[in-house]
Order: structure tokens, then sequence, then C-alpha cells
């Protein structure tokens, strides 16, 4: 079968009664003995073959089912594989089967060699299960009406002493070690967890951690306040599972080095959550070892980024199959012959050799004969950018296309943003009307020649090289061809990959049409009246670009105002400088802010930010700044993108939005209270939605109440357990 190919699947399965083996020594771990005769269906269509052991610490015979993972007859005889250890074997080991073959031929989890120990049988029902609680209940706790002095120890000790060596020996098991169990298998998984040494990751299923007055989490939480030894466990709910308050007060006292993940499963029940359960376990135990957990680049640090997971783990790991099949592509593509040549070995070792192996040690040799390549990705981007006096000529803002055909019609939705921030360039492309919408890349090469200059990026897929755009600056027209850099990448035919054409023209720094029409839609008047803006006042446009607003806001603030223009864009604050020396207007005071600071003065009535606020990274400490420079009563305004919610803080910046929930929250944690929304705007030019929302810092008199409602946000956000 397809799948026979794909997959080795070994049950080994142990008679239960008395058995006539010798007992064990403690020096010679029991072997497993082939019990003939006897075929079991395995997981995903696998077959089975049954084998038998005898446990001189259980005084007893057990049922184990074995699953070898699917390199296991083509890798190299001395590769080793980590054991994951399964209880209630007779029907949790096909759930976790299956989700393992699924995850590590996806490169999300190692092959591991899995082990699943059935229960013992009885005359009837309660009797085994009776058994099954005392195997799988820890000393000191009452399961279901057990005493206090259950098995649990004793069954552990079988596994470590006698079962894994078993394994080691004849299916080349090692560490790292994982443990999986549901229910009161899951109670036994987060005794290990608390106390056992031998794993490197838990995985607890719908276990009621509840019983016994929190027992198993005052174990557990005793392990993290005593030791800094990596711990990873997760725990997967759907009708039991830990009890909010202490599992916050776990999280409190565990040390960086533990890993602890809890999800309270949806649309789920106590019999139906082991699979996904098992999934979303087994893939957070194993988070770094993903390959989208892996470094994109360079290739040259992928290996060792596996290396630093080893060494996590306790042992060494073989990186996912697809990924080493892509880093010797890659590497090979990179012109580092060596290095594509040690890939390929511990792809071979770890998994087999390739139907295409003659032909890709042939690529190998030949690639290490040539010359070391002049140009890597490395060296790309390890170049520094230029000066801002060196790009002085480019800073601004150009707009254009890029093509491949001659055909295509130039629509000039692409624009290249170059500008000095904290006295660096840097540069970015942003491309209009994506399903997103605008989309920015930030720029990792910038090179400015003698006819013009080079600017690029890493390729957001494979093959992993840096997209080069090489320009030639001809009036004020920058136009060009681009190319893959650091890479020798070619067609299937061997032919050079098609170069695409560009072209950038620069667009005048003055207000433009799109500022005129921009009154249209951005109601600046309506603005200004949420901030309560009238003449005399002092108020500040954060972010203030070209000064859109700021300008309009020194007509409304009038010569006795003030106007306090902030931008940490040097080339924006030198335009709104040289149009205050143009226009004289002695009431606009430009700010050439930082990162975290927009360097304030106090007694503001009123700060604008309008799409903005999602490029903080300092947002905390920004808005904190802001807060204090505000007087009390004074307004906030802040107007930004629209943006999808769930994603991580730093995608906000790429996708020059950021949800208004999310804003809300943030600002309101520090200090300031949400008075309205109101309704926004559309920007037809960029298609962009925006909010429009309106806060205030508090009076003395209600300084009580949000210091209350910051405390409600901090702690919702600790029971998510997502940064606030």
């Amino acid at each position: 079968m397809k799948y026979q190919k794909m997959l080795l699947v070994v049950f080994i399965m142990l008679g239960v009664g008395i058995s006539s083996a010798r007992p064990a020594q403690a020096q010679q771990p029991p072997l497993l003995v082939a019990e003939a005769g006897r075929a079991v269906s395995a997981s995903r269509g696998g077959g089975a073959q049954a084998f038998q052991i005898n446990s001189a610490i259980l005084k007893e015979t057990r049922r184990i089912l074995v699953l070898l993972p699917a390199s296991y007859l083509q890798s190299a005889p001395d590769r080793r594989y980590p054991v994951t250890v399964v209880v209630d074997g007779e029907y949790l080991m096909a759930p976790v089967a299956a989700v393992s073959d699924e995850l590590s031929r996806n490169g999300q989890i190692p092959e591991s060699v899995i082990v699943g120990i059935e229960n013992v049988g009885g005359a009837d029902w309660l009797s085994s299960n009776n058994k099954r609680v005392y195997d799988l209940t820890p000393p000191g706790l009452s399961v279901s009406g057990s005493g206090l002095n259950e098995g649990g120890d004793h069954f552990l000790d079988f596994i470590e002493q006698e079962l894994l060596p078993a394994i080691d020996r004849q299916f080349r098991g090692a560490a790292p070690r994982v443990f999986v169990g549901v229910s009161s298998g899951g109670i036994l998984a987060t005794y290990v967890a608390a106390t056992r040494a031998t794993y490197s990751g838990v995985v607890s299923l719908d276990a009621p951690i509840h019983l016994g007055d929190n027992w198993l989490a005052r174990k557990l939480t005793e392990r993290a306040a005593a030791t800094l030894s990596p711990v990873r466990y997760a725990s997967l709910e759907a009708k039991f599972g830990w009890p909010d308050a202490a599992w916050k007060t776990l999280v409190a006292k565990a040390p960086a080095s533990w890993n602890l993940y809890r999800e309270k499963l949806q649309l789920e029940g106590h019999e139906s959550m082991q699979m996904l359960g098992a999934y979303l376990g087994l893939r957070q135990v194993f988070k770094d070892y993903s390959r989208f957990a892996a470094p994109e680049s360079p290739t040259t640090s992928i290996l060792p980024y596996y290396a630093k997971v080893s060494a996590s783990l306790g042992a060494g790991m073989i990186p996912p199959k697809k990924l080493l099949q892509n880093v010797v592509e890659d590497l090979l593509m990179e012109g580092h012959g060596a290095a594509a040549r040690e890939a390929y070995k511990t792809l071979v070792s770890g998994y087999g050799a390739m139907a295409d192996s003659a032909k890709l040690l042939a690529r190998i040799a030949e690639v290490e004969r040539r010359p070391a390549p002049a140009e890597t990705v490395e060296s790309l981007l390890a170049t520094p950018f230029p000066t801002p006096e060196e790009t002085r000529a480019y800073i601004g803002e150009w707009v254009g296309d890029v093509w491949m055909n001659p055909g295509e019609p130039r629509s000039g939705k692409i624009s290249l943003k170059i500008k000095v921030v904290n006295g660096r360039v840097v540069g970015e492309s942003a491309h209009r009307d994506t399903p997103d919408g605008e989309l920015v890349t930030r720029w990792q090469y910038l090179k400015i020649t003698s006819t013009g200059m080079t600017w690029g990026f890493m390729n957001g897929m494979r093959p992993r090289g840096l997209i080069l755009f090489e320009g030639a600056l001809e009036g004020d027209i920058l136009a060009g061809k681009s190319r893959f850099g650091g890479i020798d990448f070619r067609l299937p035919d061997g032919s050079p990959a098609p170069s695409p054409s560009f072209s950038f023209k620069k667009a005048p720094p003055q207000e433009s049409d799109r500022s005129r029409k921009r009154d249209e839609w951005q109601r600046p008047a309506e603005v200004m009246d949420a901030l309560a803006v009238k003449p005399g006042d002092r108020v500040a446009d954060i972010g203030c670009g070209f000064g859109y607003f700021t300008f309009r806001l020194a007509a409304r603030v009038g010569a006795e105002g003030k106007v306090y223009a902030v931008d940490i864009d040097e080339e924006a604050i030198d335009k709104v400088r040289q149009r205050k020396q143009r226009e004289k207007l002695g009431q606009v005071e430009p700010i050439l802010g930082e990162s975290a600071d927009p360097r304030l003065p106090n007694d503001l009535d009123a700060v604008l930010i309008v799409d903005s606020y999602h490029e903080f990274r300092e947002y905390d400490r920004m808005m904190q700044a802001v807060f204090r420079a505000l007087k009390p009563g004074g307004r906030l305004v802040i107007i930004d993108g629209e943006g999808p919610t769930g994603r991580p803080r730093t995608e906000y910046h790429r996708l020059h939005t950021i949800p208004a929930e999310l804003a809300r929250e943030e600002v309101a944690r520090n200090g300031f209270v949400f008075k309205e929304s109101r309704p926004g705007f559309y920007d037809p030019e960029y298609g962009k939605k925006m909010y429009f929302l309106i806060f205030e810092k508090p009076l003395p008199d209600q300084h009580f109440e949000v210091q209350t409602h910051c405390l409600r946000i901090l702690t919702s956000c600790a029971q998510r357990h997502t940064p606030c």
C-alpha cells in the first residue's frame, strides 16, 4: 500500500496473564518478544505485529503499542528517534499516531517512536477501571474514590526503567521523551511534569486538575518555583482542566525557560477532544522545532538554529525533512557547496537517500569546484546603508510601476519611500490595492551607485535570495531591471530567471492635489472641533508628515497659540520648518521626536495622532509621554486605519492599520478616558477606511476610576496570557 511505503507501523501487543518468563534483572531490562499469529489494525490503514514484555517492577505482563516513524527503514542505523509515551494506549494511541504522522510529515514536530501502553483487563469493567485508576493516580491524590497511596510512581518506574530501555535498545529510541495522557492519564501527565526529569515535554488532555484542592497544580507550581530546568507543558481542555487562578499562579512562578500553554477547546467534549488536543499539544511542545519557526534567511543560519533547538531539548535533533531538502537546494543556489554537502549528509542520515541522490551529488560537486561567490545573501544583508548625505538626491517619495511585459498597463500603484529616521536612512516599498490594503515592505539593502541607486529585500518565498532593483537616475526618473541577488536561480530548463523592468518618478514634496482632495474626505474642521481647539490653544500633531493638519491647526490657534509638529522623519520636519519660515508662522514649532518620546512640552490643550498610531513600536511609552504633556481635561484624537484583528502587534506596522479595539485598550490602560467614537473616514485613493476615536485626560476627581479601569484591563490581559 502507498501508506505503508510512507509509514512503518508496528503495534506491540502484550498478552495479559501470568508470565512464564524469568524475572527481569535490574541490570538487564526485559525485551519485547514477538507474539505470533496476531494482526492489529493501526491508525490510517497501517498493519501491526504483536509482542510481549514482562515487568518485574509491576509483577505483571503489559500490552504495549509501538508506532515506528516513516523513515525508520531508510535512515542510518545509528539514527536515534525521540520517544512519545501514550497511556490509555488502546484508544488514545490512534489519534496521537494520526496527528503525529500529519505534523511530522509537514515538518512541525520530529519523527518519533510512539509507545502506547494499554490498560490491564480484569474480570469486569469495574475491576479493569479500578486497576487503571490505580496505575494512573500518583500517591497523595484520590481519584474516583481511590485511596491516597495509588500506584502512579510504580507505573512511571516501569516505563522509565523497563519499557523505555527496551524501546531504546530494539527500536533506536532516545531523548527527548514526551508524555501524553487524557483524563486520569492527564493527571499522571501533569504529575510527570511536576516530578520527573525524564520527559522534555508533557501533553495533558482534559485532566481534572482541581481534584484534591488543586493538589496537582500546587505540585507543578512548587517545581516552577524551585528549578530553572526547562519544562514544556501543554494543557488542552474541554470539560475539565486548570482553574484560572491556579494557572495564573503557575505562569507567574515559572522561569523563562519554561514553555507553558493552555487552551480551552470549543465545540469539543471529554470524549471527542483527544485528536485536536493531541495535535495542538504536540505542536506546542515542539513549536521551536517546526520548520515554520526556523529563520527564513540567510540559509546558512538554519542548521545552527536547529543546534540551539537540540540544546534546548537536551538531545540531537534532525531538522524536518522538507526543510533539509530546501536547505540543500538553497545552499546550492547561493554557491555554498561545502555547506550543501553537510546538509545533504544530515538529510540522508536522518531520512535515507533521495531518489535523485546521484544527480544531487553531482550538482554539489560542481558547486564545490566553483570559486567562492563574490555576492552572497549574507554579504548583501551585511552591507551598511548609505548616509543621509549620500542619499540626499533620493530622499522623498517615488511613484511608479514594475512590469514583466512591455504591454502591461502602468497604474502608478507602487511607491518608494526613502526617509531619514533617527539619523539613519530607511526605505520601503508600498503596494496599494492589495486585499489587505496598502502592503509595505521594508528594504534590507540600499546602495548608491555611480549611475543611480540599488535597493532590495528578501524574497518572501523560495528561492531565498534578495530581490534587487538596480536603477539608473535620469532627471527625476529612476528606471532599470530587477534580479535575484546572492543566488544563482535558474528555470527548470537551465535558463536564467526573467528580469522585470521598473520605472519610478520622484513626487513633488509640496502639498499635492491629493492633499487638497483630502479635505473632502478627511473633514479637518470636524477633527479640530473634536479636539475643542480654539484661538490661543497649545496643541500637538504627532506623526505630522509634511504638515497637512499642522498648518490647519496653526490657522485655528492663531498667532497667540502654538502647534508642535512632531515626526521622527527628518525630511518631514525639514519640510514643515521650510513652510513655517516661508509663511512666517511663528506658532508652528517643528520637533524631531524619538521612537519612544515625542519630546513635547507640558500644559497642552490637545493632541492629534492621524494615521501614525499603528507605527508606534514603543506605544505604551509614547502614550505615557502624551498623558504627561496634556492638561487635565485635555483631548486626544486618534485617527487610524481599520485593521484585521488577532494579528501580532508588529504586523500592524507592515499593514499600516490597527484595530480600533486594540488602540482603545492600549490608550486606556495608559490613563486616558475614552469619550466617543465618531463616524470615520474613507481615503478613496488608497481604499483605506479609518476610524475616529476621542479620548480625554481625566480631571483629578476621575483618577481613581481610571486606575480601577486600567487594573481590569491588565487582569484581562494576564488571564489571556497576551501582552498588554
